[in-house]
């Protein structure tokens, strides 16, 4: 079966706090799973530090909380299952004591073997190599899954979905990727029931009110590319289904001309790709997708390339313990 036709099997959401009711995250996820028929996975990763100093004595009170905290949440999210499964979905409820959050969503999710992970949003400044980031950041750095990340209450409108494609592969991305893209957009634009557009920016210099689209002119350097570029995107789009008017090849940097798209066609969703240009693990993804997180007004699905892998622990961490002493987590 093509990818395009594929419906999602099993959705992971990730539920940051389960006594705090459901998040917009848990919605679409929810939305989403019902149109594609798919198993839901609710998942709360407890990475509350615990001071191991209180239990020196008693350890066996210190696994009794341990059990009892796990069976607190997993309740909290039976509670936010029951309507879902009472609207017909099938939902399973998970709650482990892991850390950091986005390591324990990544361990869950390939544990389940799901296709989609979801999350909110939390906006935040990019951070410096030694800091640390929100989780969604961390998943967008990590996940070899398709990631939704949920920056919107609102429910999907009817207006296109938005796919940012390079076909001309200026920025070093892998050929496969934009299939991923544009096979995630034109899956959600089927179950959302909406149409999708596929947009690509060329990059080259322009007029600083220049904004439309680049016309065709001979002898011009940036219309020849453009030109170039618009029959790559159509080549890579000719088994799919947008409308050449559903195509815009436009000039200027991708991160500007994605943002001035989204907001005019009104989009409730982007998906776009994103890689990894460095081994090391605490350093920036350093695409667009990363720059845009915060400043799009949708949610944004990110797509991965084949063979997409970054290293991290594969192994649960368990409970975070500190000591006084120490004044460090354990």
């Amino acid at each position: 079966m093509d990818n395009v036709s594929q419906r999602f099997r099993r959705i992971l959401a990730t539920v940051k706090d389960p006594l705090a009711g459901a998040s917009p995250a848990l919605a679409k996820a929810a939305l989403i799973a019902q149109a594609s028929g798919a198993e839901l996975v609710l998942f709360h990763a407890i990475d509350v530090p615990i001071c191991a100093d209180a239990y020196t004595n008693d350890l066996h009170a210190l696994d009794d909380d341990r059990l009892g905290l796990r069976r607190d949440f997993l309740a909290a999210l039976e509670q936010l299952a029951r309507p879902l499964r009472a609207d017909g979905l099938q939902v399973r409820a998970c709650a482990e004591w892991d850390y950091p959050a986005h390591e324990a969503i990544l361990r869950s999710a390939s544990q389940s073997d799901v296709d989609l992970i979801v999350t909110d949003h939390r906006h935040s400044r990019p951070a410096t190599p030694w800091s640390t980031r929100s989780t969604d950041r961390e998943l967008l750095r990590l996940s070899p899954i398709p990631l939704l990340i949920v920056k919107s209450a609102l429910p999907y409108s009817s207006a296109p979905v938005l796919a940012a494609v390079d076909p001309l592969h200026r920025h070093a991305k892998p050929a496969d990727l934009d299939n991923h893209i544009c096979q995630l957009a034109q899956r959600m634009a089927a179950l959302l029931g909406n149409g999708w557009h596929v947009l690509h920016a060329t990059g080259t210099a322009r007029r600083p009110d220049a904004a439309a689209r680049i016309e065709s002119a001979p002898l011009s350097p940036a219309a020849a590319y453009a030109e170039r570029a618009r029959g790559a995107v159509l080549e890579l789009l000719r088994t799919m289904s947008p409308a050449p008017s559903q195509v815009h090849v436009l000039a200027g940097e991708p991160t500007e001309s994605i943002l001035g798209m989204a907001r005019q066609l009104h989009s409730p969703l982007t998906v776009m790709g994103a890689v990894s240009r460095s081994g090391l693990p605490h350093l920036l993804i350093g695409d667009t997708a990363e720059r845009l997180i915060d400043a799009l007004p949708c949610d944004l699905l990110v797509a991965r390339p084949d063979g997409f892998a970054i290293r991290y622990p594969r192994q649960v961490r368990g409970m975070k313990l500190y000591s006084v002493l120490s004044a460090s987590p354990g």
